[in-house]
C-alpha cells in the first residue's frame, strides 16, 4: 500500500504497488507504522495533549523494544507440572536491583519483571522492562534481523538477576543460564491505550498500542461498530478526542509504560 485516492472527502481508492483498488470503505490497522498511514491521510502523526495553557504536543505514537528471551538453567527444580497454559507472573518492585553475576548495581530505579515456565518444562520464557527508543527510531528494515530491534545480553543480565532477587533457587547462577534473548517493538499512544476512531467518513484507524490479546475484544467491538454503522459505547473511552479533552485514562503506578 502505497497511498490513498479521495473523491470529495472520501477515500475512493487505495493505492498499492500492483495497482488501485476501489473501495467503499478502508479499515487502517497499521501498527508501527501508524505515522506513515496518518500522512497518507494528510493528517500529522501528532495529538495536542488537553487545553488552553496546560496543551502539549506529543507523537502520536512512541516506539519501544519489548525484551523477552527464553531462559534455560539445569539442576534448579523446574519441570512441566505447569503445562502448556503456564500463568505469567509479574513481579514489579522498589528496592535496587543487583547483578548475580557480579554484585554491581543494576538499577535503583523502580522494576519489574514477568515470566512464566516454558511449556516442556525445562526453561522459563520471561521479559524485563523495555527500552525507549527515541524520536529517531527507523521502524524498516522490521524484524529479527535488524539488531537495533531485538535484545541483547544486557536484557539477560537484568531478567536472571531479576529472577534470583524473587527466588532463592535462582541465587548464584550468574553466567550458568543458557539465554536466549529476543524481542520486539511497540508503537504506544501517549496515554499507552488503544485508539479506534473515524479519521474520514469512511476511513476507520486503530492504534493497538501494544495489547496484544486485548485486541479482540477491541477489534470485535470495531467491527461491529464499522458494519453496525452505529457506535459502539464500550469503545467511546478509546476516541482520539480524548487527548485535546484531558480525558486520557489513569496513569499506571507500574513501572511498565503499557500498564
Amino acid at each position: 500500500m502505497t497511498g490513498l485516492e479521495y473523491s470529495g472527502t472520501e477515500v475512493s481508492e487505495v493505492i498499492t504497488s500492483a495497482g488501485a483498488i476501489r473501495c467503499e470503505a478502508v479499515v487502517g490497522a497499521t501498527g508501527l507504522w501508524t505515522p506513515s498511514w496518518w500522512r497518507m491521510q494528510g493528517l500529522e502523526p501528532t495529538m495536542t495533549l488537553g487545553e488552553g495553557e496546560q496543551a502539549e504536543q506529543r507523537p502520536l505514537t512512541e516506539y519501544w523494544l519489548a525484551r523477552e528471551g527464553d531462559y534455560v538453567l539445569p539442576g534448579v527444580g523446574l519441570s512441566g507440572n505447569a503445562g502448556r497454559a503456564a500463568p505469567v507472573v509479574h513481579f514489579d518492585q522498589t528496592a535496587p536491583l543487583y547483578s548475580d553475576r557480579d554484585g554491581e548495581l543494576i538499577t535503583d530505579e523502580p522494576w519489574g519483571i514477568y515470566f512464566r515456565m516454558g511449556m516442556t518444562g525445562g526453561g522459563i520464557v520471561g521479559g524485563g522492562l523495555p527500552l525507549a527508543m527515541g524520536p529517531d527510531f527507523v521502524v524498516d528494515p522490521y524484524g529479527p534481523d535488524n539488531p537495533a530491534q531485538v535484545a541483547g545480553d544486557d536484557l539477560s543480565e537484568f531478567f536472571t538477576s531479576g529472577l534470583a532477587f524473587m527466588l532463592k533457587r535462582f541465587r548464584g547462577a550468574g553466567n550458568r543460564w543458557d539465554s536466549n534473548p529476543n524481542g520486539g517493538v511497540l508503537a504506544l499512544t501517549p496515554d499507552r491505550y488503544p485508539v479506534t476512531d473515524w479519521t474520514a467518513p469512511n476511513v476507520y484507524s486503530i492504534i493497538d498500542a501494544g495489547h496484544g490479546f486485548k485486541m479482540l475484544a477491541v477489534g470485535r467491538e470495531a467491527a461491529r461498530e464499522i458494519l453496525g454503522h452505529r457506535p459502539s459505547p464500550l469503545l467511546e473511552p478509546f476516541r482520539l478526542s480524548r487527548f485535546g479533552s484531558g480525558t486520557t485514562h489513569v496513569v499506571s503506578k507500574s513501572p511498565y509504560p503499557w500498564t
